[in-house]
């Protein structure tokens, strides 16, 4: 049996907090924190994100969209530029 895994996308857009997308079983090998994914947002949205956590928790809402490609072969932000980016989001409350 495979594990679901789903991945928390930081995107472009003025909303409080990450979204969550289910990692297809063809991605899974590919999709890494720090890389840059395709996903959709809306009905025909399509942005670039950067995955911030991958996990195994199932979302509490019904749908869940895909990751639709993941852009990168290597990591393009780090864990401890993520980490300062928590510590600016906490400190200037934003």
């Amino acid at each position: 049996m495979t594990v679901q895994l789903f991945a928390d996308v930081l995107l472009p857009l003025a909303i409080e907090r990450m979204l969550t997308y289910r990692i297809p079983q063809v991605l899974q090998g590919q999709a890494t924190v720090g890389k840059r994914v395709v996903v959709a947002v809306g009905r025909n949205k399509l942005y670039s994100g950067i995955i911030y956590r991958i996990h195994d928790q199932v979302p509490d809402f019904k749908d869940v969209k895909e990751v639709q490609a993941v852009l990168d072969d290597r990591p393009i932000v780090f864990p401890a530029q993520l980490e300062f980016w928590d510590w600016l989001t906490n400190y200037y409350m934003c």
